[in-house]
């Protein structure tokens, strides 16, 4: 994982064309040799100088630090934009493919995948009901999920992570989600902290990707040594690895809109968990530096052995793009489509219609102008990158997330006129 920003080596955003579902064998081999090469976080052993120079890191804080989530949802960036929502959402819900489609409209996303498969991810998410939360992980070619909104706390397996079989007849869609995580552990995230505040020894840049909408493609991590995995890929080169804007904490080991936005290359793929219970020195239930993860062990166990069978389905080198989402989006959608306001376009407007990384439209065209960008409808990691500062330079939180309420704040007019004015 990089830890130097390569947002001025590039000018523009770009996505790949929707039936560009596979790669060449000449893509193919280019694609391998990068990732041999690629810095992929994967859990090592920790030397003794290592343990003892967090040691004394860890004390030489003036209070030692816990990695949380923040207390509120106006501080969380991927929460922010929705802390003032109306919508009485049930915190328990069911998740449909309806509930999918109207995230994926209203964020103007358009994914694609081979075969029709997309992969979905929920942060902040749990299986059945509350008193259920860390006990079910698995629920396969459903039409209906049972699901409660929660927070992430960087310790336990709180978001969901699976598959969205998106197919031209509506009545053919299902669902299948795994329990996993979202968010770094609490393990680099610290070793990240120590390393720009005090010098330690850490081979590894923490941070956390944005909710948004992302290509990925069936390949590996780590060198080959989890394989298939699903690798983030650049935008505009289905061979090329990702260059994403993502969020660093080094103040606290809280990611909030205070934090800082770094277009980089992260390398935040999608892998197993590494374990099934807390592991005492991460602090957690699995292992991320930044990267999404499947509860199951590396030599393909639980709900990752299952995950993995699907990407085997699909094949290496195929496409298969990632909508990453909260779970409070995905409860809001539910209670729209459930009190008939999702054809209501005030409510829409107010609620769920944003602007973030995957977006494509006429809007992120002219948000891009307005914000001093080449000409182009696709939300990249430039756009996430230039939107963060024009919000920094107004003073305001910033979540890199374009809503009707900030562009009517802005005067921009990207989203048009409000119904009925």
């Amino acid at each position: 994982m990089n830890d130097h920003s390569i947002f001025a080596f590039r000018s523009g955003d770009g996505v790949i064309a929707p039936d560009k579902l596979e790669l060449t064998d000449a893509e193919l081999q280019r694609a391998r040799v990068q990732e041999q090469s690629a810095d992929d976080p994967a859990p090592e052993p920790e030397t003794l100088m290592q343990r003892a120079s967090r040691f004394i890191a860890t004390f030489s804080a003036a209070t030692p630090l816990k990695a949380k989530w923040p207390e509120q949802d106006a501080h969380a960036p991927d929460y922010r934009h929705l802390s003032a929502s109306t919508i009485g959402a049930a915190t328990t819900f069911m998740l449909t493919p309806d509930v999918v489609e109207l995230l994926i409209g209203a964020n103007r996303f358009d994914p694609h995948g081979m075969n029709d498969v997309i992969a979905l991810a929920f942060r902040g998410l749990a299986l059945g009901k509350a008193t259920e939360i860390g006990s079910r992980h698995e629920v396969e070619n459903a039409t209906s999920i049972e699901v409660t909104d929660v927070r992430p706390n960087h310790s336990d397996y709180r978001c969901l992570l699976g598959f969205y079989k998106r197919d031209a007849d509506p009545t053919k869609r299902r669902l299948t989600l795994f329990s996993g995580s979202t968010v770094p552990n609490p393990y680099y995230m610290r070793g990240y902290y120590n390393k720009v505040n005090f010098g330690v020894s850490f081979s590894t840049a923490c941070n956390m990707v944005p909710t948004g909408g992302y290509v990925f493609r069936v390949a590996a991590h780590k060198h080959g040594t989890i394989k298939p995995a699903l690798r983030m890929t650049d935008p505009d080169d289905l061979a090329q690895d990702a260059t994403c804007t993502v969020l660093r904490t080094t103040n606290d080991l809280i990611f909030g809109v205070d934090d800082t936005w770094d277009t980089s290359m992260p390398y935040d793929n999608v892998h197993c968990t590494y374990v099934t219970s807390v592991k005492a020195e991460w602090e957690a239930s699995f292992s991320s530096a930044g990267c999404l993860t499947v509860r199951g062990k590396q030599l393909t166990s639980d709900q990752w052995a299952k995950f993995q069978a699907v990407l085997n389905q699909l094949g290496s080198g195929k496409r298969c793009d990632l909508v990453l989402l909260t779970g409070r989006d995905a409860g809001i959608a539910a209670a729209m489509l459930l009190n008939g306001q999702s054809g209501d376009d005030v409510a829409l407007r107010r609620e769920l219609i944003r602007l973030r990384p995957g977006s494509q439209s006429a809007e992120v065209a002219r948000l891009r102008e307005k914000l001093g960008l080449s000409a182009g409808n696709y939300f990249g990691p430039v756009t996430k990158k230039k939107l963060t500062e024009r919000q920094t330079q107004q003073g305001q939180p910033a979540d890199g997330i374009f809503t009707p309420e900030l562009d009517t704040l802005w005067g921009w007019n990207v989203f048009g006129a409000p119904p009925g004015v």
